[in-house]
């Protein structure tokens, strides 16, 4: 049976030079966009969650919540025509977003300002 993978003594695999520590710091990158992506998207549904409840109490205004329905004060407008996997794509995906927030946050390595 031939060997799996590719030949021990290559060093042009495409992962070669690449450490476990950024292995590491992408992956968890990776997981804490999920989990913003994830309470975004709870956060929007509990919105229509509110939205549908008033409508079906026969509210009036459209974005009004059940606290307005029942006496309390007013939340922002509903937009019904929300499309947040669009919204995500305009930010540069999953990895772009990651990248500008690091950018702006001014988290860069800074290997650059060494020389």
């Amino acid at each position: 049976m031939p060997p799996r993978g590719p030949p021990k003594g290559n060093a042009d695999g495409p992962n070669r030079s690449v450490s476990k520590l950024q292995l590491l710091r992408c992956g968890n990158e990776f997981i804490r966009v999920l989990k913003k992506r994830v309470e975004r998207r709870d956060d929007e549904i509990e919105r229509l969650r509110k939205e549908i409840v008033r409508l079906r109490l026969g509210g009036g205004d459209v974005g009004a919540s059940v606290d307005a329905t029942m006496g309390g004060g007013e939340e922002e407008e509903i937009d019904l025509e929300k499309d947040l996997d669009a919204i995500e794509m305009m930010g540069g995906g999953i990895f772009g977003r990651s990248q500008m927030t690091k950018i702006m946050e001014g988290e860069e390595d800074g290997d650059d300002d060494q020389n």
